[in-house]
């Protein structure tokens, strides 16, 4: 059996946390079997210590010791342990080739640049109005309080003070909106060198049929998007309308690997 490890909030799934909606995608995607444990988020270091679990050696604190972060991945099956969402999908790859391959050996470097890129467009923009709505999902009053600190150092501001001026949202969004522009550039770009007709421009992957690391670390983003602010939200709504609703077709083909396995 696999086990992912996860932290908690208070959605009924338990978990909206991007990386870990990355490993979640995969192993749903190649159908694999496994369980998901939840960490407080408070006792996130405590508990992999706990389990002998190993620290992510990819994200390092200022001293230069790696940090313990979610997710986590245990495969009984081989007794890896791996931590960091990248590397986790890299083994899975890896471990179990006669399943669906979201990598592969010669665009592995690539795939990673381009998720930091993506990242580096979208997430500064999008913590800053999907931020104030998480604060109210993580659980324990502890929690909330030390991540709406989080948010509102980034907001600069406390978030009623910042949500009161309807100008600081939207000046978010139309940033957010800009980002995606030039995501949606890097699809079209792929389809135009593909020679794809106009029928088929409207495909959800970008490397045509099967879901590739790209789509993968994308979609997770906008998955965390989706839970935190709800498929009711009007941010949502217009978001997956953007780019001739490229967006809203990606993250319905990705939806049904969300599925959380306890």
């Amino acid at each position: 059996m696999i086990t992912l490890y996860d932290y908690l909030t208070e959605l009924p799934d338990k978990s909206f946390s991007p990386y870990a909606a990355k490993v979640r995608i995969v192993l749903n995607y190649k159908n694999l079997p496994h369980r998901t444990v939840f960490f407080h988020p408070l006792e996130i270091e405590t508990q992999i210590r706990a389990l002998n679990l190993p620290p992510n050696d990819l994200d390092l604190k200022p001293d230069g010791s790696p940090r313990y972060t979610i997710p986590v991945l245990h495969d009984e099956a081989t007794g890896e342990a791996i931590s960091d969402s990248a590397r986790i999908i890299d083994y899975l790859d890896r471990a179990y080739p006669d399943t669906p391959q979201v990598t592969s050996p010669s665009t592995r470097v690539t795939s990673f640049a381009f998720e930091s890129t993506i990242q580096g467009l979208l997430l500064p923009h999008l913590y800053l109005v999907v931020g104030p709505k998480a604060v109210k999902l993580q659980p324990g009053d502890v929690r909330k309080a030390y991540f709406r600190s989080v948010v509102e150092g980034a907001l600069g501001a406390p978030i009623e003070e910042w949500l009161a001026n309807p100008e600081n949202p939207q000046k978010v969004w139309k940033d957010v909106q800009g980002a995606f522009d030039v995501i949606d550039g890097y699809y079209r770009k792929a389809e135009v060198i593909a020679g794809l007709g106009r029928e088929e421009e409207k495909r959800v992957f970008i490397g045509g049929k099967g879901m590739v690391y790209a789509d993968v670390a994308l979609a997770s983003i906008l998955v965390w998007v989706w839970k935190v602010l709800g498929e009711e939200s009007e941010e949502w709504k217009r978001l997956v309308t953007w780019n001739g609703g490229r967006w809203g077709r990606l993250h319905e083909a990705i939806k049904g690997y969300t599925v959380v396995h306890e």
